[in-house]
């Protein structure tokens, strides 16, 4: 399944989110609790404040990203030419 670019682009944020909170989370709740007991309890919790936190935190900032990068980069190549034969 393929999506279209619009749709991609709409999806693009609560997905870097979701893995960016879920990474970041983990690591800190490793380094600042361990992996001792409800270790799944603690990273969940955290995991959900922080999606919370990242997902519009994404949705604002990663368009700009894209926008400022799109404005130092030379122009892409073109796709090349599929030939069905």
């Amino acid at each position: 399944m393929k999506f279209s670019q619009s749709t991609a682009k709409i999806l693009f944020a609560p997905a870097i989110g979701l893995v960016m909170s879920g990474a970041m989370s983990f690591a800190l709740t490793i380094i600042n609790q361990g992996l001792g007991e409800n270790f799944i309890y603690k990273w969940l919790s955290g995991f959900g404040i922080s999606f919370v936190v990242a997902l519009p935190i994404s949705a604002v900032v990663a368009p700009q990203i894209q926008k400022f990068f799109d404005g130092i980069t030379e122009n892409r190549l073109p796709s090349p030419q599929r030939t069905d034969k």
